[in-house]
């Protein structure tokens, strides 16, 4: 289950801390106390506060007659309670024998001063009592919100190993309904149970690094002994290519097919070779790119010439398209020649009675060779895993044609050794577009440096 923060935002109206959520209410509380002691005070408090101003005059009633007297004032209408006549004011008090009354009056400024002293008084008492009150419930909010504040704190800055090291110190030796200790008590249990994760991932992740360096060595091993093979593997293929074709001048009319066959086998076993060997030189640094003026139009026509049996084969129509701006390079023309031999034979191997295109132009500084057929096409998942080596988009073709995967692999490899790259863009059941784009001057050459290329660079075929 997910953590409620969400509800717990929505459920406090107001963004208050814990602390100041437990004193608000005590505050309010005590406010109300302190205004209730402020309105009962100055009436009730006589003997704390000081005693009422003496009368300067009181009388004795017995009805409308006045009995007895001290002082020669009188009210002008005398009425029951207590009213106000001019400077002075008058307080009639009925007997307990429900007969007469008496008459107090006192002065009214001596009276209005007493009042307020007592009212400012009562009102300090009761602001004192209300700022005591506050005090100690700030204080005792503080002292409960005190660990959480620690533990929102060791949260930030949080280290599940450290707080392994001193669980025994953390952990309480015994159980407790404080919900604050449980708190404490499950953040160190959480914390105990992370470092053991955090241990046994990085244990993991040891071995998993130790493992990659294992086989990126074996692999670069590989690729050594691979590229270190070439001559080893090379020699007896070639020796037979050409005993073969030696042969091929001095048999018999009809034993000509079956030299024709061992010639045909050991050129696509030295092809496979040839492949394999140039991957692993390129995984283990040893390929060599020169850098030479060619002429790319006159090298894709080149191509074009050798790739055109594999056309013919599948009934596919080959299209040149050299534009007139194409510029002269300078470059690596037997690695550009093996790029595009290798897209236009694969254009040539999943299209059937259709059409290959091969296009050259310039574009700014950069030369630009787009191959493009009208065959089976290719899904974005099989896009992802185009130029991995060893890997075949569509097994069944290539059970059908043949191939080991390395082609695409081999070319994207060259082509950013190059200093350019290949892309592709295809559409299942339309067909595929593999496009080069290599550097007019190869960073491999002098010239790469120069601010411009020389002007029988930059001059049109």
């Amino acid at each position: 289950m997910a953590f409620p923060l969400d509800q717990l935002r929505r459920g406090h109206g107001v963004d208050l801390s814990l602390q100041a959520r437990l004193v608000l209410p005590l505050t309010v509380g005590l406010g109300a106390i302190a205004l209730l002691v402020l309105a009962v005070l100055p009436w009730r408090t006589e003997a704390l506060l000081g005693s009422v101003p003496p009368a300067e005059v009181a009388l004795l009633r017995d009805g409308d007659r006045i009995t007895g007297s001290y002082g020669a004032a009188r009210p002008a209408s005398p009425t029951a309670g207590t009213w106000r006549e001019g400077a002075r004011v008058w307080v009639q008090i009925p007997l307990a024998d429900g007969e007469g009354a008496l008459l107090a009056g006192f002065d009214a400024q001596r009276l209005d001063a007493a009042f307020r002293l007592r009212l400012l008084a009562g009102g300090a008492l009761a602001l004192g009592l209300w700022a005591a009150g506050t005090a100690v419930a700030w204080a005792y909010g503080r002292r409960l919100s005190h660990p959480l504040h620690q533990l929102t704190d060791a949260a930030r800055n949080y280290d599940p190993h450290a707080i392994a090291e001193n669980a025994a110190r953390l952990l309480p030796e015994r159980d407790y309904r404080d919900e604050r200790v449980v708190l404490g008590q499950a953040f160190v249990t959480m914390s105990l149970r992370l470092a053991t994760q955090l241990k046994l991932l990085d244990e993991e992740r040891h071995r998993a690094l130790m493992a990659e360096e294992q086989a990126v060595a074996a692999n670069h091993q590989k690729s050594q002994f691979l590229a270190n093979m070439s001559h080893e593997l090379r020699t007896p293929l070639n020796a037979i290519i050409g005993y073969a074709e030696m042969l091929g001048d001095e048999v018999e009319p009809a034993q000509q097919p079956d030299i024709h066959k061992i010639l045909r086998a050991s050129s696509h076993l030295l092809a496979l070779i040839n492949d394999v060997l140039d991957l692993s030189k390129v995984e283990a640094d040893q390929m060599e790119i020169v850098a030479v003026s060619m002429d790319p139009g006159r090298l894709v026509e080149e191509v074009a010439t050798s790739v055109q049996p594999a056309m013919i084969a599948h009934h596919n129509q080959l299209v040149v398209n050299v534009h007139t701006d194409l510029l002269p390079m300078v470059g690596d023309p037997l690695r550009l020649r093996q790029c595009l031999y290798n897209l236009l034979s694969n254009a040539a191997k999943f299209t059937e009675d259709g059409e290959v295109r091969i296009e050259a132009y310039s574009e700014g500084r950069f030369q630009i060779f787009d191959v493009t057929d009208s065959g089976i096409g290719m899904s974005p998942e099989q896009l992802e895993r185009l130029f991995q080596p060893f890997t075949q988009v569509d097994p069944s073709y290539t059970r059908r044609h043949g191939g080991t995967g390395l082609g695409l692999a081999l070319t994207r490899r060259l082509c950013r050794a190059m200093g350019g790259d290949v892309t592709v863009t295809s559409t299942p059941g339309r067909g595929s577009t593999f496009t080069i784009r290599l550097p007019a001057i190869s960073p491999h050459s002098s010239l790469a440096s120069s601010e411009a290329p020389p002007l029988f660079l930059t001059r049109p075929r």
